[in-house]
């Protein structure tokens, strides 16, 4: 607001300079009506033209991210949505992604817009915190102008920059394991370097295994020098012997004697002979 010049009370002494201070105090007034006026007309213009510049934006915003875009709401303050994914030259199986959710005032750009990250995906309290800072500077930076294209441009440079740093991350730590693999193989082949203490050590292992086995293996030969032969377990138990005898008398059969010594040298008896086959049978008849 413009103010007026106080003139001094020896001034109006003076009949003729107050005669002549009276057009000028009231064009004074005047011009300060017209400059209010003036002040009201750009403001109203301003708004006018903030109004457009958002709609324009919005358009443009649509237009961009199409499908990524969404209008929650339209009154009594417009709010968008825009989903952002990370993007990166190799594919992820980490997807890191969010949502900025804008709330547009009505004399928005001249005022910042309230924003809000919305479903953070893989990203870490550090990033989101980045990812406000970077808001507030172009928010900063940018008062007076629309401003949406640009956070959204930063937060997705940002949100690549993450995924960058998870895909360097990655790939270290699979080389890392594909190094420990080969590592493991080699030193099957090389095996590992004996000092003293571990071939000691082994040496006590080994020579017990070895008493271990002679053990054993002398108590497998003990067990084979008692282990009778078939023959000699058949004319050990003769509980067959009787067990046939008391068949034969049983069914009237004729018990014969026969004497064990004549069947000593019966492998030296020539089975292939037919001939002999009938010679050598021996035949015992029942009585009626």
């Amino acid at each position: 607001m413009r103010h007026i010049p106080v003139v001094s009370i020896g001034f109006f002494s003076d009949i003729h300079r107050f005669e002549l201070y009276i057009p000028c105090l009231v064009l004074i007034t005047c011009f300060n009506c017209s400059s209010h006026d003036q002040d009201q007309n750009t403001l109203d213009l301003k708004i006018k033209m903030s109004a457009e510049d958002c709609e324009n934006e919005l358009l443009a915003l649509e237009s961009i991210y199409e499908d990524k875009y969404q209008l929650v709401q339209t009154t009594p303050r417009r709010k968008i949505k825009v989903n952002l994914n990370g993007q990166s030259d190799d594919s992820l199986s980490t997807k890191v992604r969010c949502q900025l959710l804008f709330e547009l005032t009505s004399n928005y750009p001249n005022k910042p817009p309230k924003y809000q990250i919305l479903k953070p995906e893989n990203l870490s309290d550090e990033d989101i915190s980045d990812i406000n800072i970077i808001i507030n500077e172009v928010i900063e930076r940018s008062l007076g102008f629309v401003m949406l294209f640009d956070i959204l441009t930063e937060v997705q440079e940002k949100l690549d920059s993450i995924c960058a740093k998870i895909l360097i991350r990655q790939r270290n730590e699979a080389k890392e394991k594909r190094k420990a693999i080969q590592l493991e193989e080699e030193a099957k082949f090389r095996g590992d370097r004996v000092t003293v203490e571990s071939f000691l050590e082994w040496n006590t292992k080994f020579l017990a295994e070895m008493e271990s086995l002679k053990e054993k293996s002398i108590s497998e030969d003990q067990s084979a020098v008692k282990r009778l032969t078939g023959r000699e377990l058949f004319l050990k138990d003769n509980h067959y012997d009787d067990s046939d005898l008391t068949f034969l008398e049983t069914n009237g059969g004729e018990v014969v004697e026969i004497d064990e010594h004549l069947f000593v040298d019966i492998g030296d008896i020539d089975l292939d002979d037919d001939n002999d086959d009938d010679n050598n049978q021996v035949v015992v008849t029942g009585t009626a």
